[in-house]
């Protein structure tokens, strides 16, 4: 399983200093010290949907060679500095923020009906969830419909090395369980927290 270390690592020298820099920007902006776990990955999930653009101009252009992509476009550099990336850039940076914000994120790498994708999953309460952060910002919709998902959930439109990573079996958070966690915070945190709809 990677980690927020090796997303680093993949940077050029000159790009390192500042995604660090945003990244704790970011997590500055985003994240309370009082806030459970729940609300600090719907805060980074809801913070990328709203900051960060799927690079569709590639495919629109019927360059769909990902060897073709900007190589920013995979990394931290575009999702975090660019602000445009594709799913294993926006799920880099959800794990690297999740980090920061002390929560523990694994990046996967698996397959959908069109090809290769990426997404995350998050540990919460001792259970893990699956959360796909590049799905949610590409649907015009209920962008909530991708996040804390059980393996069963994913594998209707998702496969991928499932022995290398934790199951993720329902749980407390599983079908709109954290929406009262989050609205909750919302209510006692008052002004100063960004507020989402839930």
């Amino acid at each position: 399983m990677q980690n927020y270390r090796e997303f680093l690592g993949e940077l050029k020298s000159g790009i390192y200093g500042r995604v660090i820099k945003e990244g704790k920007r970011i997590a500055a902006e985003i994240f309370r010290d009082d806030m459970p776990d729940v609300v600090k990955a719907y805060a980074a999930m809801r913070y990328l949907t709203d900051h960060v653009r799927y690079d569709y101009l590639w495919y629109d252009q019927g360059f769909f060679g990902v060897s073709r992509l900007p190589a920013s476009d995979s990394t931290l550099e575009g999702a975090l500095l660019k602000q445009v990336a594709v799913c294993a850039g926006i799920s880099k940076a959800y794990s690297y923020l999740l980090e920061l914000g002390g929560v523990p994120c694994h990046y996967i790498s698996g397959q959908t009906s069109g090809g290769g994708h990426a997404w995350n999953i998050v540990k919460l309460d001792g259970k893990y969830y699956h959360v796909d952060v590049t799905w949610a910002l590409s649907d015009t919709g209920w962008k909530d419909r991708y996040f804390l998902l059980t393996d069963e959930e994913m594998r209707q439109s998702r496969s991928w090395k499932e022995s290398e990573f934790p199951p993720c079996p329902a749980g407390k958070y599983s079908w709109k369980g954290y929406r009262k966690d989050v609205e909750q915070y919302q209510r006692r945190a008052g002004g100063g927290v960004r507020r989402w709809a839930v």
